[in-house]
């Protein structure tokens, strides 16, 4: 409760807390392919692993960097059992630099607003939960069980970082995760990702965009011998272009994949602009007569919608040459309907053009029911520290609370219609950091004494 916080204590450790997620929002997170044995995931991963784990230490706490350099945690306490605060340091490319309004690896602070890649997902909650652990240790907290911060690096990619924890390290009785939505999230959609491909491509021009699965594909470019007519019908459909040298870049806007319909897909209006004048690719027709623009793939898999949202579909790459055409889809599967259907569905629109599925990953629903134990006490945490009555989400995002039992997301978005993450100009209100921090001092001793 608010009136329980030592104001001046709790002040200064968000301060300190502030100029460390400045600290390693400066380290370019993303996965750039550039691994080896030291560095599993690449060296800037590896860096902001490092350095939080230095952080750890030198706040005084218990730390340990994981098995090959995998996953790390900070520890408090010496109880039996183990509470699980799970947060990821790892962040999606920031894509266009030039549509940043600040650089997004120099973090900056305009109107209370800290602008740059990972301040809220999930670098800023994450250094937010260290702080209000050590905030509660300077308060002379002694809990009745251990308290773990649990750090993965590979959340945007391939969740193979905390898969080795899970291998080789204890489970957590309770945890939540500071990587969703206040006031917490009981139901997350099962999560597909997957390509669709065209072998021995026929074509005679090339085109590529996007980078990951989960964002939107926002810039797109095409290169060949029907450049002119290609520009001519962007144009007629109102797509926005560039033309560059001896190549056409269409421009979208990206999204978190989870929430394509708040993007525009510069991939798809490349390809739907593209079909009108060339029907050599297979990849291009099925996308312009089966998927065409529709985030939600109606025309494919009918109105497929429960409690967590309606199916949908985000193209987040795509890569056309002489070699092969693929395109990268992320599906976020409502937690009610069986991934199974999906699949069936899609090999039944994908057969008459030829097109073959290989499927990358599968994250499975998370489900809670709104009574259970882990979800009453920390709603009420964060009703006692709001005096907002909201009720639990389901959202399409995908968060660690799927990766073990007994955890959910807590925050630490508070809105999630203004949401920014996986997005330029990526940015959080320092007040709402602020409000985040208080709440989860408040869920630590909550979850401590289950």
């Amino acid at each position: 409760m608010e009136s329980d916080i030592n104001k001046q204590r709790f002040n200064d450790l968000f301060q300190t807390s502030l100029e460390e997620i400045k600290a390693i929002i400066k380290v370019p997170s993303f996965s750039n392919g550039e691994v080896n044995e030291q560095y599993p995931y690449g060296k800037n991963v590896h860096q902001v692993l490092e350095d939080v784990i230095d952080l750890g230490k030198k706040l005084g706490f218990k730390t340990k960097l994981g098995t090959q350099n995998r996953y790390g945690y900070i520890e408090y306490g010496a109880g039996k059992e183990l509470i699980g605060i799970l947060c990821h340091l790892d962040v999606v490319p920031p894509g266009d630099l030039s549509k940043w309004e600040f650089p997004p690896f120099e973090p900056t602070i305009k109107n209370d607003i800290l602008y740059g890649r990972g301040v809220i997902d999930d670098k800023g909650p994450a250094i937010i939960n260290l702080f209000a652990l050590k905030y509660l240790v300077d308060e002379g907290f002694i809990p009745q069980k251990r308290i773990r911060l649990i750090f993965g690096i590979t959340e945007e990619t391939t969740w193979d970082s905390i898969k080795h924890y899970m291998n080789n390290e204890e489970k957590p009785k309770f945890a939540y995760t500071p990587d969703g939505y206040f006031p917490l999230v009981y139901a997350e959609k099962t999560i597909l990702n997957l390509k669709i491909i065209e072998k021995n491509p026929q074509q005679d021009f090339t085109v590529n965009g996007g980078a990951v699965y989960n964002v939107t594909c926002d810039q797109a470019e095409y290169r060949g011998s029907q450049l002119e007519t290609l520009i001519t019908v962007l144009e007629q459909n109102k797509f926005l272009y560039k033309k560059q040298d001896n190549k056409v870049i269409v421009l979208g806007k990206a999204a978190h994949g989870s929430k394509p319909q708040e993007g525009i897909n510069a991939g798809l209006q490349l390809v739907m602009a593209l079909a009108t004048i060339n029907n050599d690719s297979k990849l291009v027709m099925w996308i312009a007569q089966q998927l065409r623009l529709d985030p939600n793939a109606i025309n494919i898999f009918t109105n497929i919608e429960d409690e967590s949202g309606k199916l949908t579909l985000n193209v987040g790459f795509i890569e056309m040459n002489s070699k092969t055409n693929f395109i990268g889809c992320d599906f976020r599967i409502p937690v009610h309907t069986d991934v199974n259907v999906i699949l069936k569905k899609l090999e039944a629109s994908l057969a008459p053009y030829n097109l073959v599925i290989e499927q990358v990953d599968l994250k499975e629903k998370l489900f809670f029911d709104k009574n259970s134990l882990i979800v009453k006490k920390l709603l009420n945490v964060y009703q006692q520290a709001t005096n907002d009555m909201s009720q639990p989400l389901a959202i399409g995002g995908g968060t660690y609370a799927r990766s073990m039992e007994n955890c959910v997301a807590l925050g630490a978005i508070f809105d999630s219609n203004t949401s920014t993450e996986h997005q330029y100009n990526e940015q959080v209100l320092i007040s709402d950091l602020k409000k985040a921090m208080k709440i989860y001092i408040q869920a630590i001793i909550a979850l401590d004494s289950i």
